[in-house]
C-alpha cells in the first residue's frame, strides 16, 4: 500500500468537494460564495431587500 502524497491528497479533496460531481452541491455553492439552489427560489420576507 502506497502512502498518499500531500499534493495528491489535496487534489483528491478538492475534487470531492469542488469537482464536477461534488459530494454535496449546496456545500460547494456555499464554499464558492454562491447561494445554494434551495435558497435561490426563495423570495425575501416583507421588508427585506433581495440579494
Amino acid at each position: 500500500m502506497e502512502v498518499i502524497k500531500e499534493q495528491e491528497a489535496f487534489t483528491a479533496l478538492l475534487n470531492i468537494w469542488l469537482g464536477a460531481k461534488p459530494a454535496d452541491e449546496e456545500l460547494k455553492a456555499r464554499l464558492l460564495g454562491a447561494a445554494p439552489k434551495s435558497a435561490r427560489n426563495l423570495k425575501p420576507a416583507s421588508g427585506e431587500a433581495a440579494n
